[in-house]
């Protein structure tokens, strides 16, 4: 008995070492902001450095990324958050109701100042979030998709992220490939009604010098067709160029293509 005594007390009471052990797992956060899906540290708000120092052969190496330990700290924070979210949203839906314009925010303008693995995690996250509710997600997420710089001196104000530099591509090709998602969620009185704000937002990407950028509209405009179908059409007449709308019916052939093969 004397022996279980001892014993009990031994796993109650933690030794000093794995109190210390437990302190360094987490003293490694202390310079997160308690979301962990925050903007990176003033000091390394660039993702990459190129190290260019010489070898011990001293000749100079090839130029390589580096990341800082507190850079890797945030990351590593961020995907945490992102897998915390991911359980909330599957296991607890009902309960994020009242913070899906929170979410929405927080997970779109997050893209301008992460790496791609976490931007994909937000994307996947915010299509989740949409199922939930699709006519309340979409007026969410439209605007971010015509985001410029016009608009940062107000959003880095705003969500205080004065601090670092903003890649506001990144967000909006982030809205786009989620409205791609989503805009096919919606049933077709409900997204003829979102339509013009939905082209508003969308079409002057179209013009963009980014190709990736210009090919997402197209994809948003495809889905919107899988939903109305030639109903698509008029609101487009006067908005897109010859060319412009080449591309988009060779794209809608695709799709049109693709459903009678499946």
């Amino acid at each position: 008995a004397e022996h279980g005594s001892n014993h009990s007390s031994t796993i109650g009471t933690p030794s000093t070492s794995d109190r210390h052990q437990s302190e360094n797992k987490f003293n490694k956060f202390s310079p997160m902001q308690i979301t962990g899906l925050s903007p990176l540290p003033r000091q390394v708000k660039h993702s990459w450095t190129d190290d260019t120092s010489p070898d011990p052969k001293g000749e100079v190496s090839s130029p390589h990324p580096r990341v800082s330990v507190q850079q890797q700290q945030s990351v590593e924070a961020m995907h945490i958050s992102c897998k915390a979210l991911a359980i909330i949203i599957k296991y607890r839906s009902k309960n994020l109701s009242g913070f899906m314009e929170l979410l929405v925010s927080r997970l779109v303008l997050i893209a301008a100042y992460v790496p791609l693995t976490i931007i994909f995690q937000c994307e996947q996250l915010l299509c989740e979030i949409a199922v939930l509710d699709p006519g309340r997600f979409v007026p969410l997420i439209t605007p971010y998709a015509k985001l410029s710089e016009e608009h940062n001196v107000h959003l880095l104000t705003s969500h205080n992220l004065r601090d670092i530099t903003f890649n506001y591509q990144q967000v909006r090709l982030l809205a786009l490939h989620v409205l791609t998602a989503t805009v096919k969620l919606l049933p077709s009185p409900l997204l003829l009604i979102e339509l013009n704000n939905i082209l508003e937002c969308i079409l002057p990407a179209f013009n963009s010098n980014v190709v990736d950028m210009r090919k997402a509209v197209v994809f948003v405009l495809v889905e919107v067709y899988g939903v109305i179908g030639d109903a698509m059409y008029p609101y487009l007449t006067h908005l897109l160029s010859p060319p412009q709308k080449k591309l988009l019916a060779i794209y809608i052939q695709r799709h049109n293509a693709s459903k009678k093969i499946n």
